[in-house]
């Protein structure tokens, strides 16, 4: 007989292994931009995996003869959960508690033979719903902070199959800037409302005297015929283009450096997609 297993138990537990395996990742001192509590179909146990800049540069170095550019490769595995050294990081040592509850849990799959989409609801939300509130206690304290800013860091429930459902996790896990980066590059993709995210944009305001320099630059960014080019940077203000503050302000220094007067904003994400639709 499967003992009744509270839903403060779970979320207690999977907190507890959460908190040690990251705290014990932490330690290596790395800049970390992505950590999640990866799940499945069925929501089993969960497993720690992150990525941080120092791992993905060593990645891309690593499939470089796979790929043949280091910048598609860190494109290829930037979000790929398995493709991190750190994917089920510590899952035998501080996991094993935690794994025991959820085989002791009623399963979805049980529900689902039966025919009872209702029951097999119930068990799969009660499951992840555990998983959220766990990540959510962990940044509550702080744990996300610890090695980079807050803001520069995704956290998420995530299914090894993403879908809309891990996309409502990451707006009611992250603050709108926590989210630019992954929404930009992967979120969109995933079907579901942006609801109220945030992100920059990107404002020429005044040209200035190299005129050459900053079409360069506006071709690398966006797909504009060179024949239309001259007369595209002749009506200002130009958008240069959307996406998280960091990545932002990073263009924004490199147009100033060839004398464009420029803008950054903040708009919302919606906004930002309508863009990207064009």
């Amino acid at each position: 007989m499967l003992m009744e297993i509270t839903f403060d138990t779970l979320v207690t537990e999977i907190a507890n292994a959460a908190r040690k395996s990251f705290l014990e990742l932490f330690e290596n001192g790395e800049r970390f931009y992505y950590c999640v509590l990866i799940t499945t179909g069925e929501a089993h146990c969960p497993h720690v995996t992150a990525w941080s800049w120092e791992a993905l540069e060593r990645k891309a170095q690593e499939e470089l003869w796979n790929y043949g550019n280091i910048e598609i490769a860190k494109k290829v595995v930037k979000w790929a959960y398995a493709e991190s050294p750190y994917s089920i990081f510590r899952y035998e040592e501080n996991f094993r508690e935690v794994a025991t509850l959820f085989e002791q849990l009623p399963t979805p799959y049980d529900a689902f033979a039966i025919g009872d989409e209702a029951e097999w609801e119930r068990r799969y939300n009660f499951r992840l719903s555990a998983m959220e509130e766990a990540l959510s206690l962990l940044d509550n304290e702080g744990i996300f902070a610890l090695n980079q800013p807050r803001s520069e860091v995704y956290v998420n429930v995530e299914s090894v199959y993403p879908d809309s459902l891990d996309k409502e996790r990451a707006f009611r896990l992250n603050e709108a800037e926590n989210l630019a980066m992954w929404f930009e590059e992967m979120g969109q993709f995933i079907e579901g409302s942006p609801e109220n995210l945030v992100t920059w944009e990107l404002y020429i305001l005044q040209v200035g005297v190299k005129r050459n320099e900053v079409m360069k630059l506006l071709r690398k960014m966006q797909s504009i015929p060179l024949s239309e080019i001259q007369d595209y940077i002749s009506h200002a203000p130009i958008l240069v283009g959307g996406g998280s503050e960091v990545e932002m302000a990073k263009l924004k220094s490199e147009f100033e450096k060839v004398g464009c007067v420029v803008s950054l904003e903040k708009c919302s994400m919606q906004k930002h997609i309508s863009t990207l639709s064009k």
